[in-house]
């Protein structure tokens, strides 16, 4: 007997998924075999769009700036020197890790997922408030 993994992406699955399931449940119970179910209602991940990552860059940018004018700025122990913030040191220092430490197998930006982006996001805003600094919104086109 072949198994397969089924995701419902919407209502009419989940009726295909109960049907399968007594299908499974049928043959197992003819074969004199156990058969084991799982059906998850969770929703699939989506990937972040190409304007959503443009927008984090937009962000960042933002952020750098406003930490740089509340005079913050980063230490670079190579040469003993503090630097300012970019957008490709906040992303690599602190969006990334973040990521990471958010869900394990988060390795890139453009890969990651809506949810995971709004939690890095909402996670970073706080960490920067509390550092006393006002950061941007999230831009948006609307």
């Amino acid at each position: 007997m072949k198994f397969k993994t089924v995701k419902p992406g919407n209502y009419d699955d989940y009726w295909v998924c109960i049907g399968w399931v007594d299908k499974c449940l049928e043959v197992a119970k003819e074969k004199g075999i156990e058969c084991y179910v799982t059906i998850s209602a969770d929703k699939p991940e989506r990937k972040i769009t190409e304007p959503q990552f443009n927008a984090m860059h937009v962000w960042l940018r933002m952020v750098a700036k406003a930490l740089n004018e509340a005079g913050f700025s980063r230490h670079l122990d190579v040469i003993g020197a503090n630097v300012d913030f970019d957008e490709e040191h906040l992303k690599e220092d602190y969006w990334k890790p973040l990521m990471g430490a958010l869900k394990e197998d988060a390795k890139s930006t453009k890969e990651q997922s809506t949810d995971l982006a709004q939690r890095v996001y909402m996670e970073l805003t706080r960490f920067w408030g509390e550092k006393g600094v006002e950061v941007p919104e999230w831009p948006s086109n609307r």
